[in-house]
């Protein structure tokens, strides 16, 4: 996952969309809070539930105690898709499939994310980590999480579709 290490960090417009849907992500604190009222206490717990390792989840946890940097858009949508797969039957724990990349081509085309820039801006990443993606033919285990939660906070109605409808 090395084009990740360079997240851009919510806005406050993409912030506030997040806190419609019950998913403001705007801090680690607000984080950490959310996982443990999903019952995801552990850092192995949190990892599992979102495609990371718990090291990753570690390296958060630093950054919360040191009180810096904010959580990648990317997490607050897969929070808020972890909420939607949860509510849809999905488990408590929801377990979506994972996305190749030509299944991942075809849903960013159907949601008018035609260019590296603009699928990079949805995630908050940058056009370079979207296109090690592709160039790797390798694609992040939180990103149906992710996307799932793009839809449900793109939608009119704030349901949204599921991931697995491109």
């Amino acid at each position: 996952m090395s084009g990740l290490r360079a997240p851009v960090a919510n806005t406050v417009d993409e912030g506030d969309a997040l806190a419609g849907r019950g998913c403001a992500m705007d801090s680690y604190q607000k984080f950490f809070s959310w996982c443990d009222r999903q019952g995801l206490k552990a850092d192995r717990e949190i990892a599992e539930a979102f495609g990371m390792t718990p090291q990753t989840v570690r390296n958060w946890k630093h950054r919360l105690e040191a009180g810096e940097g904010v959580p990648p858009t990317y997490l607050g949508l897969a929070c808020v898709g972890f909420e939607s797969a949860r509510s849809t039957g999905n488990g408590e724990v929801p377990r979506l499939e994972p996305m190749t990349v030509d299944f991942f081509k075809t849903w960013r085309e159907h949601r008018g994310l035609e260019t590296l820039e603009s699928t990079g801006g949805a995630f908050g990443l940058t056009r370079q980590a979207i296109h090690n993606w592709f160039k790797r033919d390798r694609l992040p285990r939180w990103l149906p999480l992710a996307c799932l939660g793009y839809e449900v906070r793109t939608s009119p109605e704030g349901s949204g579709a599921a991931a697995s409808n491109p």
